[in-house]
């Protein structure tokens, strides 16, 4: 379900209760009280204009039906937008992104603890919580409280004026400097640098006024708005000096400067305060024996993949579908048919008789609309339809009526999840937009691509979570053996997390005295396939299949070999931790570019923890049949927005897309020397607290994982012979001091590498630059002074840094540094965040006497400043600017600045 904005109120918002929380009815009235408060905090928050609507509320198959509820199909509930649930290693509420500014994530997640301990407990309010976490979600807004690491440590103070001033947002916020480890006074160095442990608390009694920032210090029971960079109360005004993820990867900006570009702000205007926010609740539960219906397309264009697509759906059919689920079939044409109504499936045999109504011929006209009618009344007999499941697949355009457009209305209004695959770019366009208004997924294959295995991803991906025990998709591969005797081997990995119910498929149209044999170590398990096999044949390993590797070999006596392999698990044990891949894209559609940027994620996890050091690699299909691969990074480059949180990213560049149309993406993952990161939040905004814990490591030994992204379009693509590279690099969002001596106000910058495009290969200079002024250095940085030139730079990923010198004529003095990459075709890339540079004049800034000092003083101190008041910067930066080249690896400039 998608969610969408009427009359200034958000609908379509799906709210799910994960199936490990047990029953409890005072919950779902706990979750309504939240979310109503929720909504008015949210419409203060954003002057008036958006609030939550209307809300569905899902709940576990496992519940009881006291509420005599409507059903809801367990998908929808998955790729819910709340969700409500313990998670592994992680207490606090948060919001999983993509990390981008402006970009909308992927959920919000709250645990019960969190929810029943209410407004009383360590979080503050849960409304102005939820109002945080939903600017993370929904507008693509970052923390504003300390974030961001250097020297494996948390940055809570930064350079500023002759001395250090605390992260936060707006500068006008009041609290205290203590110490965290000893609860006392805190400590600074003899240059006036607070230590390790010092801490900024924000007043949270009866002192507190602070009004912002929500996506600061939500806890802070005054908090109700969120910073402004054009605001002209010094109460919200933004503090655009922070090092904080927002200034990182917003560019100093505001919350409420890219709010406003949001859609949600663009076609709204503000409405009475006084206007009632109350949301409205429906509580759905996710069906316990889902009710699915495959809906084929057996038209005269379909002749040719007939075979194919019955193979596929067979194994679909055979080893994909979970027991106990009502499954039928419908054919179209001109007209629908059911050619087998709703039949549960809990043994082989059911699945095999199932599998013997899959058409084998096709011929006439086109009438989507009629196979999905006929669909929805095979769904609705007996009981409704409510929380089913359609999968369709068609390769051409409807030209008889009923079409879609007659029948979608009623496939929405009452709950159905459409799935869609096109076969072929000729499908008909709107069955992507059906399946995205139903919250499905949508699926392209393409026949002319050798080696391709998306017919059967795409059948298979759409139901393996659709129980609490997924399936684990580890691999599919092509098979094509030219020849009788010819020998095809495959390797494959069982991990630790995964092993029971192991599944070693042959899909191929003939099988006859196909050989299928995998073998581990001393195990060895073989099946022979005869004519009257449909669709594939399969080993089974019986119990949980052992760690390690295997080795599949197909063979054929009668003839070569043309198919797909294709490998599946599950759960090691029911409940456990399970390393999974999930790729998504920021959206489908998109309109070709010489300079596109298609960005493309891959999440890669185990339980909340990260998989480091692993092999992702997105293999790209058009129409028609050309394919692409691409390496995606986990290293803060470029797409990837932050190194080490399993999320590998990349850019699909121009070159890679070679034709208008539909795209398919397949996501292969390989891990050897991989591991899986344990770690915490280092900071909070939700309490005093900053929690700081060593990341460790844990060796996960080989894996693998297949997966399939939506289908993807491209339009009006262009082919270009033209040698000139439009493509900047990416910009640099790690500039960061990694190293400060005071004595002789040397300063070094640390970041990490480029491309030349965008995140791909190796740029041929740097540009940095320094100023007095933050809004020139941010607006017309071509016309501030140079800071350095004729530094090389590394390959794209790897770490830089660069040692430079000031030297001042007077006190207080702060400067504004940015970096840009060039590549060899001059194009420059946007200028990096933002980093402050200020001599420290004031050691004794926490006010004490000179005479304390010797003894190691602690003290307490009240800070506070105006952030209406305009920086005046008293030091004029010295005309001459001096550098020393830099050789690979490190540089410096000794001279004064």
């Amino acid at each position: 379900m998608t969610i969408h904005i009427q009359q200034n109120g958000y609908q379509g918002i799906v709210v799910s209760i994960s199936d490990k929380v047990p029953e409890d009815q005072h919950l779902l009235t706990t979750i309504q009280n939240w979310l109503t408060e929720a909504s008015h905090k949210m419409y203060i928050a954003t002057k008036y204009h958006v609030y939550l609507k209307e809300i569905t509320i899902t709940i576990p198959s496992t519940w009881s039906n006291t509420g005599d509820y409507s059903f809801i199909s367990s998908s929808i509930a998955k790729n819910a937008h709340v969700k409500i649930g313990e998670y592994p290693d992680k207490k606090n509420p948060f919001a999983r992104t993509y990390g981008k500014c402006g970009v909308e994530g992927i959920f919000i997640h709250f645990t019960t603890d969190v929810l029943n301990a209410g407004n009383s407990g360590n979080y503050g309010n849960l409304g102005i919580v939820f109002t945080h976490e939903w600017g993370h979600y929904r507008w693509g807004i970052y923390d504003e409280y300390p974030t961001v690491i250097e020297n494996d440590q948390l940055v809570k103070f930064y350079q500023y004026d002759g001395k250090y001033e605390p992260v936060r947002c707006t500068t006008n916020m009041e609290g205290d400097i203590y110490d965290l480890k000893y609860k006392g006074e805190c400590s600074v160095d003899k240059n006036g640098k607070p230590d390790h442990n010092c801490h900024f608390r924000p007043h949270n009694d009866h002192r507190a006024t602070s009004k912002a920032s929500i996506m600061g210090h939500a806890y802070v029971k005054t908090m109700s708005m969120f910073c402004d960079g054009e605001s002209s109360d010094p109460t919200t005004y933004h503090n655009h000096l922070a090092p904080n993820k927002q200034n990182s990867r917003c560019a100093g900006r505001s919350a409420w400067e890219i709010m406003r570009q949001h859609n949600d702000f663009k076609n709204t205007v503000p409405r009475s305060a006084t206007a009632n926010t109350v949301p409205t609740f429906r509580i759905l539960k996710v069906t316990q024996q889902h009710k699915i219906c495959l809906v084929i397309d057996v038209s005269g264009s379909m002749r040719d993949q007939i075979i194919n697509t019955r193979d596929s759906m067979a194994s679909l059919i055979k080893y994909g579908l979970p027991n106990n689920s009502y499954v039928g079939i419908v054919t179209f044409s001109d007209t629908g048919s059911l050619v087998k109504g709703l039949t549960l499936i809990s043994t082989d045999d059911d699945r095999s008789n199932l599998v013997s109504y899959l058409p084998t011929t096709a011929e006439g006209a086109t009438s989507i609309g009629a196979g999905l009618q006929t669909a929805y009344q095979a769904l609705s007999s007996p009981g409704n339809a409510n929380g089913s499941i359609i999968y369709l697949a068609t390769d051409g355009e409807e030209n008889e009526a009923p079409l879609i457009a007659d029948v979608q209305p009623t496939l929405v209004s009452n709950g159905i999840t459409i799935h869609s695959l096109a076969i072929s770019n000729d499908a008909d366009p709107k069955i992507q937009d059906l399946a995205s208004a139903t919250g499905g997924k949508s699926y392209f294959y393409s026949a002319s691509t050798d080696n391709s295995t998306a017919l059967l991803d795409a059948l298979t991906e759409p139901f393996k979570d659709l129980s609490s025990d997924a399936i684990i998709r580890i691999k599919s591969v092509h098979v094509d053996t030219k020849d009788q005797n010819d020998v095809f081997e495959e390797k494959f990995y069982i991990d630790g997390t995964v092993g029971r119910e192991t599944v070693v498929q042959m899909i191929a149209e003939n099988l006859r005295n196909v050989n299928l044999t995998v073998s581990h170590e001393e195990d060895v398990y073989t099946i022979i396939g005869a004519s009257s096999d449909v669709g594939g044949i399969a080993v089974k390993i019986p119990g949980i299949a052992g760690i390690g590797e295997y080795m599949v070999w197909i063979t054929s006596s009668f003839n070569g070999v043309v198919g797909t392999i294709s490998i599946q698990s599950r759960a090691r044990h029911i409940n456990a931790g399970v390393l999974q891949t999930d790729v998504m894209t920021e959206k489908s559609n998109f309109n070709f570019t010489s300079n596109l940027q298609f960005p493309l994620y891959v999440s890669v996890l185990r339980g909340a923890n990260p998989i480091i050091r692993a092999s992702v690699i997105a293999y790209i299909e058009n129409q028609n049949g050309q394919s692409s691969s691409l390496l995606l990074k986990d290293n803060a480059v470029g797409a990837d927005v932050e190194a080490g949180d399993g999320i590998y990213s990349g850019y699909i560049l121009p070159n890679l897309i070679t034709a208008d149309g539909r795209h398919s993406i397949k996501i292969v993952t390989e891990g050897y020397d991989a591991a899986v990161v344990i770690s915490k939040p280092v900071s909070t905004a939700f309490s005093e607290a900053y929690e700081e814990v060593e990341l460790k490591e844990e060796s996960i030994g080989p894996f693998m994982r297949v997966t399939l992204a939506n289908e993807v379009v491209v339009s009006n693509y262009v082919q270009s012979d033209s040698d000139v590279d439009v493509i900047p690099p990416s910009p640099i969002l790690t500039l960061h001091l990694s190293k400060v001596d005071t004595d002789n106000n040397m300063f070094t910058l640390g970041w990490t590498a480029v491309g030349d495009d965008f995140d791909t290969g190796t740029a041929i200079a740097y540009d940095l630059r320094i100023s007095e002024d933050f809004t020139k250095i941010t607006t017309i940085p071509d016309q501030q002074v140079v800071l350095h030139s004729g530094q090389i730079p590394n390959e794209a990923g790897s770490g830089e840094s660069f040692t430079f010198k000031l030297n001042t004529v007077g006190t207080n003095s702060t400067y504004f540094v940015i970096v840009r990459a060039i590549d060899d075709f001059n194009n420059t890339g946007d200028i990096s965040n933002v980093v402050t540079v200020s001599v420290i004049t004031d050691p004794y800034w926490l006010k004490q006497k000179p005479s304390v000092w010797s003894s190691g003083f602690r003290s307490a101190f009240l800070v506070g400043i105006s952030a209406g008041v305009a920086f005046i910067l008293i030091i004029v930066l010295v005309s001459c600017v001096t550098f020393v080249r830099k050789r690979r690896g490190g540089g410096s400039s000794n001279g004064p600045v």
